[in-house]
């Protein structure tokens, strides 16, 4: 036979509190065990804001990461683009990245100083020239 406790309301009341609906089975009992699963309470919606803090931070991670593929992506088709003359894919992300990566001193461009690299890389190459002659200077003697 098992041995059934009996617990009246107001030891109920000071152990587990309140509740609606029908009577759960008490399984924890006395002041000490309450304030330790309040404090399990406490712990576990601490676990679940960190869970979800660490989820919304891993979704921001994941997008800054998109952004930069797709900046790269950018950089390379410009880069392709201004060394070719056409859209081409010859020039891609990997390759920006790489070149980005080995960068010694990363320096911001002012839009004029960017211009004129830009329009360095776009300029076409030119027949070469003909060497340039020296003329031959002749002294007339007045004495």
């Amino acid at each position: 036979m098992r041995g059934v406790r009996v617990f009246n309301s107001d030891f109920v009341e000071a152990n587990i509190g309140r509740f609606e609906g029908p009577l759960r089975h008490i399984l924890i009992i006395g002041e000490e065990n309450k304030a330790v699963a309040e404090e399990l309470k406490t712990e576990i919606a601490t676990r679940e804001d960190r869970t979800r803090t660490i989820a919304a931070l891993s979704a921001s991670v994941a997008k800054i990461d998109s952004d930069k593929g797709k900046l790269f992506s950018q950089i390379a088709k410009t880069i392709g683009e201004a060394t070719s003359g056409a859209t081409l894919r010859s020039y891609r992300k990997p390759d920006a990245e790489s070149a980005f990566g080995k960068l010694q001193a990363a320096k911001l461009l002012t839009d004029a100083e960017l211009e004129a690299h830009r329009a360095t890389v776009r300029q076409e190459q030119m027949a070469a020239i003909s060497p340039l002659g020296i003329p031959s200077l002749g002294f007339v003697d007045k004495a």
